[in-house]
């Protein structure tokens, strides 16, 4: 009898486990080429599709793998289009592994808001590039005609509209003090190279920045009073607390100091708040420094 139950029971269920068995199957291995279109407006696909992984990305794009790589970058489709055999429509589309990989590295490119596409865009004259769920995708032509421009429009719709799931932003940007603050600057990283995005700090890894870590940049105020918060979560409270050694003994060069007047005139600190350490550079005085740290404590 009880046997029958149990038998029954998994008869029921087996539905929902081929179902959350396939489910898990696309989001690990979802064939890239399926996001793309067969053909836009006459604009018809290569043959040669090519496909990219950390080892040979540098081939495909010179001198700039290394941002994808440093977001964990696991693969890429690149595709062409063709029109009159010669005017060419180039699709790149990158797994990036997890939502917060995209949406980094999308960070990196844009300039203003725009969600026409995805879950962000930026569009130009002859491209248009954007982020959803863990794909970062680029439509491009260098011809700047407006039939190339509706293609690619179109192509960038059609991508967009397949790929099956959206992706939550890193929880990290809930933090950030709303008052001030240039959305359109907000850089997302977990690799230390980043840490010099807006103001030069060191090449080496002062904080102690990791794949385990997740830090914001992000611009504030006017162009006069312009000043730029760093927030980085680590795993746990002890290891922020060894960051911030690291980074007072390696760059303030003093194991307690806090804040520090900079050659330029302009003050920079940095505190430990549990998991978190608050850095503020090019503040114009250190009494706006403590105040902006403590507007970000308040948030944690």
């Amino acid at each position: 009898m009880i046997f029958d139950i149990k038998l029954t029971v998994f008869i029921l269920l087996l539905p929902l486990f081929v179902f959350f068995s396939k489910i898990n199957m696309t989001l690990k291995d979802f064939p890239l080429e399926s996001l793309l279109p067969e053909n836009v407006e006459g604009w018809e696909p290569d043959k040669n599709d090519k496909y990219f992984n950390s080892e040979n990305l540098y081939e495909h794009i010179n001198g700039g793998a290394e941002l994808y790589i440093s977001y964990g970058f696991r693969k890429a489709i690149s595709r062409t289009y063709l029109s009159d055999g010669k005017l060419e429509i180039n699709v790149d589309i990158f797994d990036m592994a997890d939502p917060k990989n995209a949406f980094g590295v999308f960070t990196h490119t844009r300039d203003s808001i725009d969600n026409t596409f995805g879950q962000g865009c930026k569009i130009y004259i002859d491209a248009v590039i954007f982020w959803k769920g863990r794909f970062y995708v680029s439509v491009m032509c260098f011809d700047e005609s407006e039939s190339s421009r509706q293609a690619i429009l179109k192509m960038a719709a059609y991508i967009s509209e397949n790929i099956p799931q959206t992706g939550d932003l890193p929880a990290i940007l809930s933090y950030l003090p709303e008052k001030e603050l240039i959305e359109e600057s907000i850089l997302y990283f977990h690799h230390h190279a980043w840490q010099n995005a807006f103001y030069y700090l060191s090449d080496e890894n002062i904080f102690n920045i990791t794949d385990q870590t997740d830090a914001v940049l992000a611009k504030y105020g006017d162009k006069e009073n312009r000043h730029y918060l760093l927030l980085i979560m680590y795993p746990n409270e002890e290891e922020s607390k060894q960051a911030l050694k690291h980074f007072r003994i390696s760059y303030l060069e003093n194991e307690l100091a806090s804040v520090i007047q900079t050659e330029d005139d302009r003050w920079l600190g940095a505190e430990q708040n549990g998991a978190f350490v608050i850095a503020v550079f090019h503040a114009n005085s250190k009494k706006e420094v403590g105040k902006f740290m403590l507007e970000v404590s308040k948030r944690l």
